[in-house]
């Protein structure tokens, strides 16, 4: 797979990378020497793949660890405001998938602890990974969001330590404005990004959908 998105000409993809602090943690990685960054993608059944993101002077090369094919799965439906899409294979699994239970799930508090899954990159081999945090905030409107203590990654279901679903981690996104100084020195909310933790009731009501557009 080789992919080119067409990037303005003001586009800084080192800036962009720079600002987001989960750059930092699994399942993404930076290649500093070639500004290189990757990110795993587990593809059910099928060993799971590394995506690379590269800088080109008019676009962002994408390429992959190993070969893809549009058969794999297609995109059912895709938010770009809450930055969520739903796939679906197209070839039926050999094997039974395990899914989580977005109706069994929890509100945390602030400081609760909350576990986030993800895996390691290639040189941790694919490995299953689990970091502790603890919600450092909650955003009420307009809509509600769990925002964390640290830079988790994002695409990654966080649960509390009971075992209960809080949600998904997803990306949250404003429009910061004319950038100061003081902007700045916040990290990526002051480039108007936050990540955060979309709730389980919001995540599976938005998957009925997708679902009603088969």
């Amino acid at each position: 797979m080789d992919l080119k998105i067409p990037t303005p000409s003001n586009f800084s993809f080192r800036r962009t990378v720079a600002s987001h602090g989960w750059y930092q943690l699994p399942p993404f990685a930076l290649d500093t020497g070639k500004w290189e960054l990757s990110r795993v993608i587990d593809v059910g059944q099928k060993p799971p793949v590394t995506i690379f993101l590269a800088e080109r002077k008019t676009h962002i090369r994408v390429t992959a660890s190993r070969p893809l094919t549009k058969s794999e799965a297609t995109i059912v439906l895709r938010d770009q405001d809450l930055d969520l899409a739903f796939i679906r294979p197209t070839s039926k699994p050999a094997a039974a998938l395990t899914a989580v239970n977005l109706a069994d799930a929890a509100r945390p508090a602030i400081l609760d602890d909350v576990v986030v899954l993800s895996r390691l990159g290639r040189v941790g081999g694919w490995a299953p990974a689990a970091v502790l945090y603890s919600v450092g905030a909650i955003i009420e409107k307009p809509r509600t969001f769990f925002v964390l203590n640290g830079q988790p990654g994002t695409g990654t279901p966080a649960f509390l330590a009971n075992g209960k679903i809080v949600g998904v981690l997803t990306i949250r996104q404003v429009d910061p404005g004319r950038m100061s100084m003081f902007g700045l020195m916040q990290g990526s909310e002051g480039a108007g990004v936050i990540p955060v933790i979309l709730p389980a009731a919001d995540v599976l009501e938005i998957a009925k959908q997708a679902a009603e557009g088969r």
